[in-house]
């Protein structure tokens, strides 16, 4: 009798364990100044990178009500285009691309979060109607774009 009430006592103890597992709430962690802290590491190291001097990359700025997550779209797709430009180039730049690498996949989870436009009503302007600007006014406007989109989660 003993040894079956012990048995159900962990069983009790178990269930419940994974009844509280299941119900709690991931731990939310703060996007924006993780992609802050990536984005002042490329300024940083940016201008070391001979590419630069003649890159220009889509900048969405004026961005549509409705449009933040075709902006933000766009905004990945040119950071992919300094990454293959840029940092793909370089092999001695392991934490630059893990900056950038970092910048992507935050954005990215950001971006997914944000609803596209309903019913395609809005007008939103395609990547290539933005106008092209230098890296680093694209960096700034990244964190723009970013705070913006987590203004608009909340």
């Amino acid at each position: 009798m003993m040894m079956r009430m012990s048995a159900l006592h962990w069983i009790c103890a178990l269930c419940l364990t994974l009844l509280c597992s299941l119900s709690a709430q991931p731990v939310k962690r703060e996007v924006t100044s993780e992609i802050e802290d990536n984005l002042q590491h490329l300024k940083k190291v940016i201008t070391n990178y001979e590419c630069i001097s003649d890159l220009t990359l889509y900048t969405p700025t004026d961005i549509a009500p409705g449009c933040l997550h075709m902006a933000g779209n766009c905004t990945l797709q040119e950071l992919k285009v300094l990454k293959n430009d840029c940092f793909d180039l370089k092999e001695d730049d392991d934490d630059d691309k893990e900056s950038l690498n970092n910048v992507l996949d935050l954005l990215e989870a950001e971006v997914n979060q944000i609803k596209p436009c309903p019913n395609r009503k809005c007008e939103c302007r395609t990547c290539e109607e933005y106008e092209a600007t230098d890296v680093m006014t694209f960096l700034k406007n990244v964190k723009n774009l970013d705070e913006r989109m987590e203004a608009e989660r909340k």
